[in-house]
């Protein structure tokens, strides 16, 4: 999938009041997000937050990587894939201390999707 194309479903993702709110609250941080294509490092995921985070003295940047192929036939399921990696996102951004993957994985301990578990929704802790 072209960026072009994942640019375009982003646009349509934030009609959504939940998209919005992911975009907006990023937004309010020091943190930049890029969305891109390619290998999720995880290997068996559809998209991820990659674990890695550079820290110019501007900004944050955190990625975000849909596996190839992403999925072309249901937009819908690819803005879903984006919006819930944003919320992943949103939580490292809101992390201001979080400046590299070291303090990545040690600062979001406590968050269950970084400590790679295998609970399932719906499950108590």
């Amino acid at each position: 999938m072209r960026i072009a194309t994942l640019a375009v479903l982003v646009c349509i993702g934030v009609r959504s009041t939940t998209f919005r709110g992911l975009v907006d609250g990023i937004g309010r941080t020091d943190a930049l997000v890029y969305v891109e294509a390619g290998v999720c490092a995880f290997g068996h995921l559809d998209a991820c937050l990659l674990p890695y985070t550079a820290s110019p003295p501007a900004a944050r940047y955190l990625r975000i990587v849909l596996t190839q192929p992403v999925p072309t036939g249901c937009r819908n399921r690819v803005i879903a894939l984006i919006g819930h990696d944003l919320r992943h996102a949103l939580e490292v951004a809101e992390r201001p201390d979080v400046i590299d993957v070291p303090s990545m994985t040690e600062r979001t301990a406590d968050v269950s999707w970084m400590q790679n578990d295998k609970r399932r929704p719906g499950r108590s802790k």
